[in-house]
């Protein structure tokens, strides 16, 4: 919302102001976690805090006003466990791990203190599996989840739905989810390329060059109308209304390989930036 970026490098946060031609920072902070071994998210909540999903460690919060970072604690499913995928909307933010998922409600106390409620969701809860890669909510407010070994599901409202075994989506393994402008939800399977969903029917949308659907890491539309694939060979750029694709290799400066799953993300201007 102020133009600035949130940026995770090793053990350090920095955060960013600028354009795409030239950034200047603003900050760093080392964060000294000693079990923590890498950072895998960061997602920036109402109240400005920096919430960073660790491998090893749960989720650190780092408030920014003041330097001083803590660990979430209090959750089972969360504490020192390996995260995932952080994102939200207002004051629900969704968190996944290797043990489920958590929603966090968030509220200030008579203080302006930070608190929360949470609500842990796991296979019996109608997700199918324990293991979920990523959470998207789209413009309807659902919130879908991409699983390994079930599919994908979708919240609405107090409705947990499974897609397992649907007609035109026979992968199990769900990496990642996006969504267009006209809310047609997009799925980045382990087996069958990426799968597009119209609200009735799931049909196969795009396969990679040499049918590598397999090692396509990260998906996400942007503000033109295109999807933009990540893979080990590089980047696609793909027409969502012609299926017309572009590919962007070691010829056009890309040299090294994304094998990190949905290290991608969108600014509010429809920009998307790649780690």
């Amino acid at each position: 919302v102020d133009g600035t970026a949130w940026i995770a490098a090793e053990n350090n946060i920095h955060h960013l102001k600028g354009s795409v031609e030239a950034w200047e920072l603003i900050s760093s902070y080392a964060l000294p976690v000693a079990s923590m071994q890498d950072i895998t998210t960061l997602y920036k909540d109402p109240m400005d805090q920096i919430w960073i999903g660790t491998i090893g460690a749960g989720i650190i919060l780092l408030d920014p006003a003041t330097g001083r970072w803590k660990k979430l604690s209090g959750n089972p499913v969360i504490e020192n466990g390996h995260i995932l995928a952080i994102t939200g909307k207002d004051s629900s933010i969704w968190v996944t791990g290797l043990n489920g998922l958590t929603n966090y409600i968030l509220h200030e106390n008579i203080k302006g203190e930070l608190n929360w409620k949470y609500t842990n969701y796991n296979k019996q809860s109608g997700i199918g599996s324990d293991y979920v890669y990523q959470v998207h909510i789209d413009k309807l407010n659902r919130v879908w989840f991409a699983t390994d070994g079930a599919g994908v599901a979708c919240k609405e409202g107090d409705k947990i739905t499974n897609f397992k075994g649907r007609a035109g989506l026979s992968s199990n393994v769900i990496y990642g989810i996006t969504e267009d402008k006209a809310g047609n939800i997009y799925l980045n399977t382990l087996d069958d390329g990426i799968v597009k969903y119209d609200g009735k029917n799931f049909t196969p949308f795009y396969t990679t060059p040499g049918k590598q659907s397999g090692s396509v890491t990260s998906i996400m539309t942007n503000a033109s109308g295109q999807l933009v694939v990540m893979h080990k060979k590089g980047l696609d750029i793909v027409d969502l209304f012609s299926g017309r694709s572009r590919h962007y290799g070691k010829n056009n400066g890309i040299t090294q390989s994304q094998v990190n799953l949905n290290i991608i993300g969108k600014n509010m201007d429809g920009s998307i930036w790649i780690g």
